[in-house]
């Protein structure tokens, strides 16, 4: 961040000379994280979930997504914080039908980038890394509150610079270009799960119901649709009407 960078800038030649950047490993730490990766996750655990433990005033928890992806704002610096299991996921054959080699569970790569659309991200309210009907529906609103400047255009300079860091385990030895894990979406239970019908509804299943995806009447569809944003949520779906 640029206050970090401001500490650790002794000569203020805004230029981090070697024996300058070796002070940052005695820096206090902005950010600090969770990350845990299970070796047999239980039924409705993720095999990988990152918290945020605490941060500094100059760091914004803005969102999260699940227990694996969250967004953050360190100065004027975007930050994408995830966590994602290759060996849980990983199929035990390639494409071709022979078996892969076996996976290191205790190699836990990090790999920081900017390789990150940072119109999208705009665009992208719930981190997902896809856009639901209900992010396109609000797109125009979302980039309206982009144009700082008013000109009816989305400039360069109006658009976050993002840096994604990703918690990788199992990711083979020869794959460098794994960029943005995807969501681990956390399993639903208890009291506030949906009815069956819900989850047969979500065509998409991006965790709303469109009208467009609701079979029964316009009128049942508003009886549900108890904030009129045009989407039925879960919670929505188990209120009593």
């Amino acid at each position: 961040s640029v206050g970090l960078a401001q500490s650790l800038d002794q000569d203020l030649d805004d230029w981090l000379a070697p024996e300058e950047l070796a002070r940052l490993q005695a820096a206090a730490p902005q950010v600090e994280l969770a990350v845990v990766f299970r070796e047999t996750p239980d039924d409705g655990q993720p095999a990988a979930s990152i918290e945020l433990v605490s941060h500094t005033a100059e760091a914004t928890p803005l969102a999260a997504a699940g227990s694996s992806r969250l967004l953050l704002k360190v100065g004027g610096t975007g930050l994408v914080v995830a966590a994602y299991d290759r060996a849980a996921s990983e199929p035990a054959r390639d494409r071709s039908g022979r078996t892969r080699s076996p996976i290191d569970r205790r190699q836990v790569r990090l790999m920081v980038h900017d390789q990150f659309d940072g119109l999208f991200q705009r665009l992208d309210a719930d981190l997902d890394g896809c856009l639901s009907a209900r992010e396109t529906a609000y797109s125009s609103e979302r980039l309206l509150l982009a144009d700082a400047n008013g000109d009816g255009q989305i400039g360069g300079d109006e658009l976050p610079y993002v840096l994604t860091a990703s918690f990788l385990r199992g990711e083979p030895a020869a794959e460098r270009s794994f960029y943005n894990p995807p969501l681990q979406q956390d399993a639903v239970g208890g009291d506030s799960a949906p009815p069956s019908w819900f989850r047969n509804a979500d065509f998409n299943g991006d965790g709303d119901i469109s009208q467009r995806e609701f079979l029964a009447s316009p009128e049942q569809f508003g009886l549900l649709d108890a904030n009129r944003d045009g989407f039925i949520e879960p919670d929505e779906a188990v209120r009593p009407n």
